[in-house]
Formats: C-alpha cells, sequence, structure tokens
C-alpha cells in the first residue's frame, strides 16, 4: 500500500527543508509552465526509468515524495516504482494544484497551462464551427455538438487522452 502525505503537510516539510526527494511524473511541458521551487526529480509518468530514480537517491529504501498535477499519476508511479523495489514512495495527495493552495513556492515559466491551452483550443474550435454553421451549411454545426459531447466524456471519465496530446505538442517539449 503506498503511503500518502496531505499536500499541507509536504508543503510545511518543503518549509522547514526535511522534504527530501521529490520525484515529478508531469509531462515537460506541465513542468516547464510552473514547477515547485525547490529541485525534483523530471520523470513523466510515461517514460518513468525505475533505475534513474533509484540513483537519485541515497539508498532504494530512502523515503521520497511523488508529484503530480492532481495525484492520479502519481499513485500509477507509486505502483511502478515499488514494483521495482524503491519502497520509501509517499504520494503527495492533490499534487501541484493542492501544493498551490497550500502555499507552496512555485515558479511560473510559461504563460498557459496545458489545462488553459485546452480550454483555449476547444472554445477557438467551438467559435470555428459556430460560424461556420451560421455563414457556410447548417452542418458544421455539428462540430459544436461534437466538441461539447468531447468535453462532456472528458469529464465524466476523467480521460486524459487530450491531456497525453497537447503535451506532445512542439511548444510543450
Amino acid at each position: 500500500m503506498t503511503k500518502v502525505i496531505s499536500a499541507n503537510d509536504f508543503v510545511a516539510r518543503l518549509r522547514d527543508g526535511t522534504c527530501g526527494c521529490v520525484v515529478d511524473v508531469r509531462t515537460l511541458g506541465e513542468r516547464e509552465a510552473l514547477c515547485l521551487k525547490t529541485p525534483s526529480l523530471s520523470q513523466p509518468l510515461d517514460v518513468l526509468d525505475p533505475e534513474l530514480v533509484r540513483n537519485a537517491l541515497p539508498d532504494p529504501n530512502a523515503p521520497f515524495f511523488i508529484m503530480c498535477k492532481s495525484g492520479r499519476r502519481s499513485q500509477n508511479a507509486a505502483a511502478v516504482l515499488e514494483a521495482a523495489g524503491l519502497t520509501g514512495a509517499t504520494v503527495v495527495e492533490g499534487g501541484m494544484d493542492a501544493c498551490a493552495l497550500y502555499g507552496a513556492e512555485i515558479v511560473h515559466n510559461l504563460p498557459l497551462s496545458l489545462d488553459r491551452q485546452i480550454n483555449v483550443g476547444i472554445g477557438v474550435a467551438v467559435l470555428i464551427t459556430l460560424f461556420l454553421g451560421a455563414t457556410v451549411s447548417p452542418f458544421c454545426y455539428w462540430g459544436t455538438a461534437v466538441l461539447g459531447g468531447g468535453l462532456v466524456f472528458l469529464g465524466i471519465t476523467g480521460s486524459g487522452w487530450l491531456h497525453a496530446l497537447m503535451a506532445r505538442a512542439s511548444w510543450n517539449r
């Protein structure tokens, strides 16, 4: 069973310097947009290498924290790392979002986070399909319906496929 620490307790450990090693499993684009001021090891979940994490620790059983945006990917990463024999993993509950709420020192590098890029992209696509529906063909209104349906699907399932797609965009690498 993976250990979990509340974001509030984690931020307190950041402040007093007792957090030790932090493994950030967010995409490089997410990390470049904002990251903890405290140094951390970047190991995106899709390329997570337990050997690199092992080499960053003083010993394989040393405690370390796993961070993502909201906590879900951290749980997956913890399972991978524990299966590789790294038993000191502790997941930060709520991830970067919760740490920001509890006052963690965060460095903002890019003007638009991955979530905001997706919101802007879908909003622009909706406006384009509405304009085309009004000026070219009513058939174009179906594009708006598809976009809305896709948002409902993402909201219900929590699927991260759109985030994965946007993370692969050249400006997010």
